[in-house]
């Protein structure tokens, strides 16, 4: 604030009690005239000097100040009126020995407080011409006159000298006042902005803007340290500085930054100019920090205890000659960094809590999901969604451990949003399998740094870069050992143990939960499958064969549908007994699946006869299958209980083909079943394709 504001303030302060005292002042110079002995012509210039101390309190307190306020001209215009009022004075009561004189000290005092050095001598220096103008005007001679007027003159320029140095004090501690009482309140506002929100990606930025405003700088950011890298979350800049100050670095690596290392292994307040940076490395680290228009900073270690949480760094454009950063700018950013830094903790272990809080009641959440899902796709989709709001990463894993294969089948698979098939991955490879051979958790916190310690090497699952950090637990343990859950992020030191602890209590419920979803998925297999022969029930394999047919409907995808039914099987039943004879249906069915994809479906119709259903696949192609099935059972040994062998058995099949013979999987139904019927009218053993009458051969 400039000088004179804050003379203008004491003045304001001053002005009632000064008006009374005017007042007062004026009451007592009529009590004064009225009680002098005067009389005629003097008294009547007595009560006109009178009137005119009264107007001038009028025109100046009621008046003048009002309208005009506080101004330079109206300050010097009362030391004027002041000093021409008691020369006045002193003119028309000197003869009376009354001390009017004395009041020229009152003026000169005002004058230094008020207008400061140059006022109170420019006060002084009137005051004392008003008062040798009235000793030679009116011939007050007496002896030592000379010697008085020159007391007169060292007394008012001393009292100048002591008005202007009390004015300047009481300037300096309004200044003084007026810079402590802003400090106090940017404290209390850094308060008030980072205690409003628990989220401090939000309250730092805010807190940036009012540093920049407050202080008066150029350029304000903060950063707090995360492991190994100090992460700016506040930056604000004067408009001038828009343009270039948001390509600053947002994410520092300490131990690459020469600046705010040198902070770390000390800290302390640290001033820096770029221009006598001595090197070029030096120069490219103050560019990193800040824009190229800053010419000097000040970096700031913000701590908590005996802990760094982060730094605060502010910049100044201006060139270093002017006033940059002061003694008192420094002890208030040193002040400022220490309410900071306890102020940010605080709101740090109050997230924290938060964060806590969160994750309980997402285990709680899990909990209740895993007792009440027993579905295991909408069990993984459940847990990608909570996991996905207490462990934000990039990529998210849930595999399966198959023993038999020894592979890993990743049934959960999202990478960077991109959903992805399932896959399987060898047990023997990558982190997913090391996870689950060693069953113990694994935490990378950065590939790059770590990749010549890691246990294996990585293998990228999803898109084809490599992951930076990665964290993946096994579900389950020793013979009960399903598979593992695993998060992975494209950034360096994204996840913390408290991640993995998270991550490890879920996948100790999760073990559980997938045993029963498994379990249920199983029951539901077993369901859809005729328990004799393993092949599809009649009503699962109906619905299969009416969805493969609407799939192939847009493209017109070849499907065949081969209906068989074995040859004379009562009499297998009748002969040789129903065991046998359910041994032979499960041989027909092994036949089948030993010459058909795994993409085509075998089901039971009922009884002895059978459905097949070939995809993608000519109608040459499904008679070779039909011919190689026939072979097959044709070159069957069976043997009775007593050693006596037993004639092979043979199958009549009927084949039609979608979309060649029907537009439908119940026209493809009937036409195969008509084909069948044509194949066993011609004495059986035979393979007929619908309206041909040759059929295969």
């Amino acid at each position: 604030m400039r000088t004179f504001t804050l003379r203008a303030e004491i003045f304001r302060r001053f002005l009632k009690p000064i008006k009374y005292i005017s007042w007062i002042a004026s009451g007592g110079l009529f009590l004064l005239l009225m009680l002098l002995p005067t009389f005629g012509r003097q008294k009547m210039l007595f009560l006109a000097f009178f009137a005119v101390v009264v107007t001038y309190i009028v025109l100046v307190f009621y008046v003048f100040i009002p309208r005009f306020g506080i101004r330079t001209w109206i300050h010097y215009l009362i030391l004027m009126a002041n000093v021409a009022l008691v020369t006045v004075g002193y003119a028309l009561l000197g003869e009376y020995y009354i001390a009017v004189s004395s009041l020229y000290v009152i003026v000169i005092l005002l004058g230094g407080i008020l207008e400061g050095k140059t006022a109170a001598y420019l006060t002084a220096f009137f005051s004392f011409l008003g008062y040798i103008a009235v000793e030679n005007l009116f011939d007050f001679s007496y002896r030592f006159q000379l010697l008085s007027q020159g007391t007169h003159l060292i007394f008012f320029m001393l009292t100048a000298y002591l008005g202007s140095t009390l004015g300047e004090a009481l300037i300096s501690y309004a200044r003084d006042s007026q810079r402590k009482n802003a400090d106090l309140a940017m404290l209390l506002d850094a308060s008030l902005v980072v205690s409003s929100s628990a989220d401090l990606t939000k309250a730092l930025p805010e807190l940036a803007q009012r540093i920049l405003a407050g202080l008066p700088i150029s350029f304000v950011r903060i950063d707090l340290l995360e492991g190994e890298k100090a992460v700016c979350y506040g930056l604000a800049a004067q408009r001038t500085l828009l343009s270039t100050f948001r390509d600053t670095s947002q994410e520092i690596i300490l131990h690459d930054s020469l600046i705010y290392s040198r902070v770390l292994a000390e800290p302390r307040v640290t001033l820096c100019s770029f221009d006598q940076l001595q090197n070029e490395e030096e120069r490219s680290a103050f560019l990193e920090l800040f824009p190229g228009e800053i010419k000097n900073c000040c970096i700031v270690p913000l701590i908590a205890g005996q802990q760094i949480v982060g730094i605060l760094a502010v910049g100044e454009a201006r060139e270093y000659d002017r006033e940059i950063f002061s003694e008192n700018k420094l002890d208030f950013l040193g002040t400022l960094a220490n309410h900071l830094a306890v102020v940010i903790e605080n709101g740090r272990l109050h997230q924290a809590e938060r964060q806590k809080a969160k994750r309980l009641e997402i285990l709680y959440e899990i909990a209740k999901i895993f007792g009440s899902t027993i579905e295991m796709g909408e069990l993984l989709e459940k847990i990608f969604e909570l996991l996905n709001q207490v462990i934000p990463a990039d990529t998210y894993f849930v595999g399966f451990l198959d023993k038999k294969s020894q592979m890993v089948d990743i049934e959960l698979l999202i990478d960077d949003g991109i959903r992805y098939e399932s896959e399987k991955v060898p047990l023997n490879e990558g982190l997913i399998g090391y996870v689950i051979r060693t069953q113990k958790p694994l935490l990378i916190h950065s590939l790059k740094v770590e990749w010549e310690n890691l246990p294996v090497k990585p293998i990228p699952l999803g898109q084809s870069k490599m992951s930076e950090s990665w964290m993946g637990v096994p579900v389950g343990k020793g013979d009960h050992l399903n598979g593992i859950l695993a998060v992975a992020s494209y950034q360096p030191n994204a996840f913390t143990e408290e991640d993995l602890s998270m991550l490890i209590n879920v996948a100790q419920q999760a073990k559980l939960a997938f045993d029963n979803a498994r379990h249920h998925a199983e029951v539901e297999e077993q369901a859809r499958h005729d328990s004799l022969t393993g092949a599809l029930n009649h009503r699962i394999f109906l619905e299969k064969l009416d969805l493969a047919v609407e799939e192939a409907r847009p493209h017109s995808s070849p499907l065949s549908l081969i209906m068989m039914d074995v040859d004379f099987f009562k009499e297998y039943n009748d002969t040789y007994g129903h065991v046998l004879g359910d041994r032979i249906l499960g041989l027909v069915v092994q036949a089948i699946q030993s010459h058909i994809k795994s993409k085509d479906m075998v089901g039971r119709w009922g009884g002895e006869e059978f459905g097949i259903a070939v995809m993608d696949a000519s109608l040459e192609e499904v008679c070779k299958v039909a011919q190689r099935i026939r072979e097959t059972l044709a070159n069957l040994n069976l043997e009775s209980e007593n050693g006596a062998a037993i004639p092979a058995p043979t199958v009549s099949q009927g084949i039609a083909c979608f979309p060649l013979h029907a537009q439908g999987s119940n026209e493809l139904v009937e036409k195969a079943d008509q084909a069948l019927y044509r194949a066993k009218s011609a004495g059986r053993d035979q393979i007929a394709v619908f309206g041909e009458e040759e059929g295969c051969h």
